[in-house]
This record gives structure tokens, C-alpha cells and sequence, in this order.
């Protein structure tokens, strides 16, 4: 066998970053180059709209991986580097530097960008959007008490930004064309509902609205809307959704479609490219043309299904399908959304918005549930992706009452919900001693490790430089820290119905081991703790 090819990269985000750790695992024994055009590490971006902007994490506990495990897995990593053009004849790429840099197999994970505002006084200082790790740097410290914050788009980052300048005490207007926030992918009870908890805590909507112009002299001053009204701003925030980078694709001919079209194992038209991330349209169940997705788990699913693809003439691997799944943090209010809601999807209301906790349930007659977004009501999105993969439809009075658990009608064995345990909670006494930790990684490598009772594992096996990380943030929506506990749960406990739910739907769950490690919180009667890292899926 002759030696395996040189893979490069473009894009160092999470569809680029595990994509190399994804052939790594498959077996790639070959050269693979990472280029990223940012100067950092490879990092996460959901922080950067919410806790980053807080102050927390600091800027190395957004990385992706240390610096140090790039090198150990023989991943080339070069920041600060931009490739300008691809030369599909030759298999070369020139970069802005003037150099050129051959491959044999090419993934691009080139993301998306901000939609820029085409408007008068657009490039005012001031005006900013937010998608890169400067461009948070740029807005943090602008985020002060009494300053005037107008955020232009009521989508996702909107809305998460509106709630972080709000709770820094900044004057927040948030200007949307539609009449009520998230109105093209939320049904009208959860956008009205995060409208509600918005105006409670001051923040000021502008709903069908049109921008006109942007004011200032030296910096931006004002907004102004069609209707002659004038916001004072200090700072301006667009937030008018992304569109894919797809520049380099068009330039050489590969099909787009505000996208790489792509086929469902990240193909393009020329067989030495692939695609991945939000740079790709890619068939997805359920619906007739391909569709961009826009999420990390995403992103993370075509990575992994693009590296299988690249190594499959030497080692075919396979690589499960995996429901799509989002999640946005606002305020108090935890959106998890599990599914693609379908046209015409009947929707039906579990719970009661003014409670605080609820669902909604989208159903067809040929899909069967298609999709559950859940507000502040994770056992509902433990049960949803299970519920969803059996493609049936239930009696909406069953979906409707919030009394029966989604697990119990997914079994089909309704019945009564159980009362929740109203046993006080011991109070245990703080201990100086910490909990020692020997933790196996992926490679057989045993760490030993020390921490004061307190903090997560996920958090201690991060802050160690191993490669777990829940990529929901810890909110229980996925099982990307899967560990496992051996000599039994012991003093950490057994996972409860909700995260067994998601440990199962692994192909590596071991029943009395695994967990979700950002689950497990030292305690000081922890003690002495064993776990391995479980394999990736």
C-alpha cells in the first residue's frame, strides 16, 4: 500500500478541528494540515454571545483542544492563515502569503460570515456584528451600565445579546422586521414567551420595524427607522443572520446553492473535495432539497460523516445518523430544540408558558413527531430525540398533557407522574481533603489528578487538557462527555431517567459505568474516583 494522502483543511472551527481528530480515530496515518484564517486556537463559539461576554470563561477555556494535543495527534496546525485560491488541476492551494501548499484530499470547513447592513452610516465606529473571538474582545468592554445598546435582527444572537447587555445593565432596544422575535423558526407560544421575559427585565422591542440610516460623526450616535423614530445608540449590534463562505467553492466551479452542496457524506462534484460545517448544504431526512444547518452539533455530525467518506477507499467506517439538534440560553430561559419541524406540522402546546416550563410538539401525519422544542423543561428534550427516531404519530391529548412524561407515551405506558421526593437534603459538611482523580484518556494514558469538591468533572478533565466537553455546555442535551466510572457509580451516583436517556442512544454505553461526566459534581465525600474517557461516536 502506498503512503496515505496529505489532507488539508480550510477552516480551523469545530467542523475543521474534528474532522482531523475524526480521521486520526478513523485510522488516517497521513500528513493533515489545519489551516485556520483566525490567530487563535481553534475555539467554541456559543460563549462568545453569553458567558465570554460576562467575563467567564477566560479566553483559554474557549479553546477546543490545548496547543500541545494538535502536535501529539500529528495535526499541523497553522493560525493566522488565509488561502486566497484552489487550483483543482494541480491540487494546490495559494495562500495570502504568497505560498502555495499541495494536497491530495481537501475539506473545506470555511463556516459562515455575518451579513453585513447595507445602510447609510453602516461602517460608523461602533457599529459591530459578532461571529469571531476579536469580535467579542471589541464588544465586551462596551458592555456597561447605563450604556445604550441597539441590536438590529431579533434571531438567536440577537436575542442572546440583548440578554447579556441587559443583565450588564446596559439600555437595550431591540429593532426586528417581523411582528415578534424568532418568528421564522420558533412557533408564536415560545418567541411571545421570550418576548414576555425580555420587556419584564427592560428590554425595549421594536417589532415591525425597518432600519433607515445609521447616525453619528466620529462614532455611531442614533438609529433611524422608516418611521422617522430615532434610537440613541452607543453601540449598534447587527445580528441579520450569516450566509455560508462559500467563495472558494464558486470560484473553481463546485456547486453552491448559499452553500457547498454537498451529498449526505460530504462529497462535493470533484472527488479530491469535501464539505462540512456552515459552509454546506446537505440533504437532510424529511426534506426535498438539501438545507444549510447552522449548529455545532451539526457541524461536529458532517465533520466526522465527511472524514469516514475521505478514509473509505483505504477503511470504510460508518458513521450513524444523528438527530439534529439546537439549544439557546437567554436570561433564566434554557431553549433546548430537538428535530426539523416540517411545513404544516401540527404543533401542540404541552405545558403552560406562565409557568415558566413548557413544549411544543410538531407532528405530521407522514413523519410521525418531527421535532420538540422545549422551554426550561429538559426531561421533555431527554425523551425527544427517542421519540422522534420512532417516526410515529401520537393522540395529541396524550402529547398536549404536560402530566405524562414524553418517555411514558414514547413507551406507550402512560401513567401517573410520581410525586417528587420531598425528603430534605442532608447538608454535608465541607472537608479540606481533595478529590483525587486518575482518569484514562482515549489512548490508555492515565492522568492523575487533584481537585478541591466543588466543581464538575467535565470541568476538571478540561481544565487538565483532556478532550471531553459536553457540547451543549452542560445542559444535558447531548453526550459528548460520555465517561466511564469504574468500580461502579459508587459515591457519584447513578445517571437519573433524563440522562440515561441520552447515554443510551450511544453506541458505547455500558450499563453501571457510563455518565455524563459534566453531570458528576465532586463532592467532598467523593474521595477517590476512576473513570475513562468512552470512545467517540
Amino acid at each position: 500500500m502506498g503512503a496515505e494522502p496529505h489532507i488539508v483543511i480550510v477552516g480551523s472551527g469545530v467542523a475543521g478541528t474534528e474532522a482531523a481528530y475524526a480521521l486520526r480515530t478513523f485510522g488516517h496515518a497521513g500528513p493533515i494540515t489545519l489551516l485556520g484564517r483566525e490567530p487563535h486556537l481553534p475555539y467554541e463559539r456559543p460563549p462568545l454571545s453569553k458567558a465570554y461576554l460576562r467575563g467567564s470563561p477566560a479566553r483559554e477555556g474557549l479553546w477546543l483542544r490545548p496547543a500541545s494535543a494538535y502536535a501529539e495527534e500529528r495535526i499541523l496546525l497553522r493560525t493566522g492563515t488565509e488561502v486566497l485560491s484552489i487550483d483543482r488541476a494541480a491540487r494546490e492551494l495559494r495562500l495570502r502569503t504568497g505560498d502555495t501548499l499541495a494536497y491530495e484530499q481537501l475539506l473545506l470547513a470555511t463556516g459562515g460570515e455575518p451579513r453585513a447592513l447595507a445602510l447609510p452610516g453602516a461602517d460608523l465606529p461602533g457599529v459591530l456584528s459578532l461571529k469571531t473571538l476579536d469580535d467579542a474582545e471589541r464588544l465586551r468592554p462596551r458592555l456597561v451600565s447605563g450604556a445604550a445598546v441597539v441590536l438590529i435582527g431579533g434571531g438567536y444572537v440577537g436575542m442572546e445579546l440583548a440578554a447579556t447587555a441587559c443583565q450588564a445593565g446596559c439600555k437595550v432596544t431591540v429593532v426586528e422586521g417581523q411582528s415578534r422575535v424568532l418568528a421564522r423558526t420558533l412557533p408564536a407560544a415560545i418567541g411571545v414567551h421570550l418576548q414576555d421575559q425580555h420587556r419584564a427585565r427592560g428590554v425595549r422591542l421594536v417589532l415591525d420595524a425597518q432600519v433607515a440610516a445609521l447616525e453619528g460623526d466620529t462614532r455611531v450616535r442614533a438609529v433611524r427607522l422608516a418611521d422617522g423614530e430615532r434610537l440613541p445608540a452607543d453601540t449598534v449590534l447587527v445580528g441579520i443572520g450569516n450566509h455560508a463562505c462559500d467563495e472558494l467553492a464558486q470560484r473553481i466551479g463546485l456547486a453552491t446553492a448559499a452553500g457547498i452542496v454537498v451529498d449526505a457524506h460530504g462529497r462535493t462534484r470533484d472527488p479530491a473535495i469535501f464539505a462540512a460545517g456552515d459552509c454546506a448544504v446537505a440533504p437532510q431526512a424529511g426534506f426535498a432539497a438539501p438545507i444549510r444547518l447552522e449548529s455545532v452539533q451539526s457541524a461536529r455530525f458532517q465533520a466526522r460523516r465527511a472524514a469516514a467518506a475521505m478514509r473509505a477507499a483505504a477503511q470504510p467506517v460508518s458513521v450513524a445518523d444523528e438527530l439534529p439538534w439546537f439549544w439557546s440560553d437567554q436570561f433564566d430561559t434554557k431553549l433546548q430544540m430537538a428535530g426539523l419541524p416540517r411545513p404544516g406540522d401540527a404543533q401542540i402546546l404541552r405545558g403552560d408558558p406562565a409557568s415558566g416550563s413548557f413544549s411544543v410538539v410538531f407532528q405530521n401525519a407522514a413523519d410521525g413527531v418531527t421535532a420538540v422544542q422545549c422551554v426550561n423543561a429538559a426531561s421533555d428534550f431527554a425523551a425527544a430525540k427517542k421519540l422522534i427516531a420512532q417516526r410515529r404519530c401520537f393522540d395529541p391529548a396524550w402529547l398536549a398533557d404536560a402530566g405524562l412524561r414524553l418517555r411514558e407515551i414514547r413507551d406507550r405506558t402512560p401513567c401517573a407522574v410520581r410525586a417528587p421526593d420531598s425528603s430534605p437534603t442532608q447538608r454535608i459538611p465541607a472537608m479540606p481533603h481533595p478529590v483525587t482523580i486518575e482518569a484514562t484518556d482515549r489512548k490508555g494514558r492515565v492522568h492523575h489528578l487533584e481537585n478541591p469538591p466543588g466543581s464538575s468533572l467535565m470541568e476538571v478533565l478540561r481544565a487538565r487538557g483532556l478532550p471531553v466537553a459536553a457540547t451543549c455546555g452542560g445542559a444535558r442535551s447531548c453526550a459528548t462527555c460520555h465517561v466511564y466510572v469504574h468500580g461502579g457509580y459508587g459515591s457519584v451516583g447513578a445517571p437519573d431517567e433524563d440522562e440515561l436517556d441520552l447515554l443510551t442512544e450511544s453506541e458505547h454505553y455500558r450499563a453501571g459505568e457510563s455518565r455524563l461526566s459534566c453531570q458528576i459534581q465532586l463532592q467532598p465525600q467523593t474521595g477517590r474516583l476512576q473513570v475513562e474517557l468512552a470512545p467517540q461516536d
